[in-house]
């Protein structure tokens, strides 16, 4: 199995928009689905965003960044349900801090996440910084963390 990161093209709408699906529940609530359909419609472009593919073909994760004022923010990283805790997270989350400290050298970089991913944030040194409960959704606590490189 062949994984790679590569820019996200407007082809890989709907890959993503299932990506997100098979997730909700426990990482993302149903409400979330619109403003994510919204942002890849709409605002994608604004940021650099990127897919991971399965052999060069299969979109098994997606997510960005973009800088806002002085912090650089991780937006909509995730990976398809069925391909957690098997690489692909890590492997997106790397390219995207690579590329964001080369891009923005020196600035911190920050995500809202939840508490079921906070831990694997914490791994690679990501400190929290807030915390609200079942702001996403009942049992969904939006997780304000910051990486300092």
């Amino acid at each position: 199995m062949d994984r790679q990161v590569v820019p996200y093209k407007k082809e890989h709408r709907d890959s993503c928009i299932e990506v997100f699906k098979t997730n909700i529940g426990k990482y993302f609530d149903e409400g979330e689905l619109k403003g994510f359909i919204d942002f890849l419609d709409f605002n994608v472009y604004s940021t650099q965003y990127f897919v991971v593919l399965l052999d060069g073909i299969s979109v098994i994760g997606c997510g960005g960044y973009y800088l806002n004022s002085e912090v650089v923010r991780l937006v909509d990283g995730m990976i398809d349900k069925s391909s957690h805790k098997t690489g692909p997270g890590l492997l997106l989350l790397e390219y995207r801090l690579t590329k964001a400290k080369a891009e923005y050298p020196g600035r911190n970089i920050g995500i809202d996440t939840s508490q079921h991913t906070e831990g694997f944030f914490e791994k690679y040194g990501f400190k929290t910084t807030e915390s609200v409960k079942d702001f996403y959704g009942v049992g969904i606590d939006k997780v304000s963390m910051l990486y300092n490189p």
